[in-house]
């Protein structure tokens, strides 16, 4: 990297910066939006989501900040903050986080000089991290089985639709019920014996 392309990366977060934080005001805002607003809040949360495959590595090099826990569970601070809808208290901590972890980015940048600055390739940290997460979660191996390849390559979403409907159908097929019978059911007993390792 040289001193015009760190320069231009400090000026693209610093840019981002201001967007998180007008975006925060949107979110905290304790008074009903107006369409307009509504509009102009989704907007402005789209161009953060799209300039964030640029700079999201960036950041996590520079801060090591991409992951938080939260009620015992590990969550993504930029899942959770620029998601488009979800529990509003994950939502405000994650976005917190991401403007914390862009500020310090930017100062770790503008205050260390080049030859101390080693920005490595981005697609180690990007897979890396989440297959560790998937890993520390001690999966069933049906689950896991489904969807470790969505995961390597990134498709999370598509990784969780998945392995919902794979333990769906586990479920149906170990229980020999239909799915209405099984919504009548308790899940602690049914999920005990269909996962029991006997019917694996």
């Amino acid at each position: 990297m040289d001193e015009a392309e760190k320069q231009k990366i400090i000026g693209e977060l610093k840019d981002f910066y201001k967007k998180l934080k007008s975006y925060n005001r949107y979110v905290w805002s304790k008074e009903k939006l107006a369409e307009v607003q509504i509009r102009n809040r989704d907007s402005l949360r789209e161009k953060l989501v799209h300039k964030l495959g640029l700079l999201k590595t960036i950041i996590a090099q520079l801060t090591n900040k991409q992951y938080y826990t939260q009620f015992g569970q590990v969550c993504e601070i930029w899942a959770d903050g620029l998601s488009p809808s979800g529990y509003l208290p994950s939502k405000l901590t994650g976005l917190g986080l991401c403007i914390d972890a862009t500020n310090e980015a930017i100062g770790k940048l503008e205050l260390t000089p080049l030859a101390g600055l080693e920005l490595q390739e981005t697609k180690s940290v990007v897979v890396e991290s989440p297959l560790k997460i998937v890993d520390a979660m001690c999966l069933h191996p049906k689950v896991v089985e489904v969807n470790e390849s969505l995961f390597k390559t990134g498709n999370y979403a598509s990784a969780i639709l998945e392995a919902f409907k794979a333990v769906n159908n586990f479920v149906k097929e170990k229980s020999g019920m239909s799915l209405n019978e099984l919504r009548g059911m308790k899940d602690r007993p049914l999920m005990a014996k269909v996962f029991d390792e006997k019917n694996l």
